[in-house]
């Protein structure tokens, strides 16, 4: 006998980044797909370890679409239980108004909130581990010594590229049983590490699934949700043996193509043209690094391109005082007043470099404009003379 369960995070329903709205749907599209995977897949669950919203204030369309959602995992018969991350950390939780729980006999399928609760899914102990500090995070009360399958949102020392002593670590979690997975949310990332100080002579395995679509540019194109297997003994005399095995498989999800490309160019901008060409019917996301000494890139992209269809993301290179700047290269993926910028001056302007440059909040400000008035002086006396 074995539990199947495919284990995502980080899905962030209702997000419109960029202000689009094809981007929102992306989202919902993705996760979408999960659902019907886990019907392909025969699962016996689905677990979200944290952020399926990405606020605590959802619109009325995500709503309809949450419930949309439950009703095709009631019809399926699958539970969705899921843990609560900081971007949807709200008392209640928005899904425990969605779920119908009135007596029809779906109590134990569709969403189901885990807010630091456990759950028997065939005799696996699943337990939803609250967002909390690390100050906030008790050991051994924070999650139950008993628990065999443990969804956590939280950051962990593993998956960070910098120390931080606010992030979790494996010593957190050793007092867990040696067959006990734990699946986090928070970094976006697809990977697995093994805590290798667990008790027993199996180490404790923690993964993270990471966000089932692109949330921000620096994460990885490809996105993939874990199957979770539990191998168990047979039923005898009603009896459920505890799991006597786990296994986890990654397997891909559908999402948006994303393409990353630059131009130095016109040999580059050539070649751009033709790949977006050849990618067009498949309405890719675009990260577009241009240099702005290339002749009015985004103007004529847009006039070969149906920019309604094709997602292009303008990065111009601008070069202001010997110094190359990537506008946007460490935006958060909302819409900014660069973005804007960009559509109404052109990018290889001096107006249009000086005005990125002060968006950089760490920018001299006084320096900077001082720099761009004596430019502009020396280029009127120039013209004089």
């Amino acid at each position: 006998m074995a539990v199947k369960i495919l284990a995502t995070a980080d899905n962030h329903l209702g997000f419109r980044q960029y202000g689009l709205v094809q981007r929102e749907r992306d989202i919902e599209d993705s996760f979408k797909s999960i659902l019907e995977l886990a019907v392909r897949e025969n699962a016996d669950a689905i677990t979200v370890s944290g952020d399926i919203l990405h606020s605590i204030r959802p619109t009325a369309a995500t709503i309809g679409f949450l419930k949309e959602c439950n009703t095709f995992l009631e019809k399926n018969n699958i539970p969705c239980l899921v843990s609560i991350g900081n971007h949807d950390l709200s008392k209640p939780h928005w899904l425990t108004n969605i779920n119908n729980n009135d007596g029809s006999g779906f109590e134990e399928v569709g969403f189901i909130v885990l807010d630091d609760e456990s759950f028997d899914l065939h005799g696996i102990n699943v337990f939803g581990a609250t967002f909390s500090s690390k100050e906030e995070f008790d050991q051994g009360k924070n999650v139950p010594r008993d628990s065999d399958l443990v969804l956590m949102h939280q950051p962990f020392e593993e998956f960070a590229s910098f120390p931080n002593d606010k992030l979790f670590t494996c010593d957190d979690l050793l007092y867990l049983p040696k067959d006990a997975l734990v699946v986090v949310g928070d970094i976006h990332v697809n990977r697995t590490f093994h805590c290798p100080n667990a008790d027993g002579n199996k180490p404790l395995t923690v993964i993270s699934p990471g966000s089932t679509e692109l949330i921000s540019e620096s994460e990885q194109d490809d996105k993939h949700v874990f199957k979770i297997t539990f191998a168990k003994d047979s039923v005898e005399d009603g009896e459920v043996f505890k799991a006597t095995g786990v296994t986890t498989t990654n397997l891909p999800i559908k999402t948006r193509k994303i393409l990353r490309l630059e131009i130095r160019n016109e040999k580059d901008f050539e070649s751009c043209v033709s790949l977006l060409k050849e990618k067009e019917s498949t309405t890719p996301l675009v990260f577009l690094k241009f240099s702005t000494s290339v002749e009015n890139v985004m103007t004529r992209l847009r006039t070969i391109f149906d920019i309604s269809k094709l997602i292009i993301r303008p990065k111009p290179i601008v070069e202001y005082n010997g110094e190359e700047i990537v506008r946007g290269e460490n935006d958060r993926g909302e819409l900014t007043v660069a973005d804007v910028l960009a559509d109404i001056m052109p990018t290889n302007s001096p107006t249009y470099a000086l005005t990125t440059r002060l968006l950089d909040p760490e920018a001299d400000v006084h320096s900077v404009v001082d720099a761009f008035v004596d430019a502009r002086l020396k280029e009127i006396d120039d013209g004089r003379s």
